[in-house]
């Protein structure tokens, strides 16, 4: 996280500075926070017989079973990948917390057999 927010400061200096006015450096903060919310700020996660409900710091967005084609999990992180859609982000990351181990028997309890895959670390 120190390592984020320290490349955020650098990136949006040189932008405050190439752009000759701080206003550019301050957007450009500002922007690059938003796009990394996700990272800093807390998202929750619920898993239903339904689907996956993600409700991040900036949206939310559900994702049933029958849209998800797979889900590759580690110890901290799963990968969602939805079958192809127009104009639609094809996958979603869903980061972990201390209840990694509830969330992963959740996904293998409601979804579909064969759906959720482990990648060893």
């Amino acid at each position: 996280m120190v390592f984020a927010i320290s490349t955020i400061i650098i990136m949006s200096s040189l932008i405050a500075v190439m752009g000759g006015d701080w206003i550019w450096g301050a957007l450009s903060a500002v922007v690059l926070f938003l796009t990394s919310s996700r990272f800093f700020l807390t998202s929750r996660i619920a898993i239903s017989p339904e689907g996956i409900r993600a409700e991040f710091p900036l949206k939310t967005r559900f994702m049933a079973w029958s849209e998800i084609e797979m889900i590759r999990h580690d110890r901290s992180a799963a990968l969602i990948r939805l079958r192809k859609r127009r104009f639609r982000k094809a996958e979603t990351t869903i980061l972990f917390n201390d209840t990694a181990h509830q969330a992963l028997e959740s996904m293998i309890r409601f979804a579909p057999a064969g759906l959720v895959e482990a990648v060893d670390p």
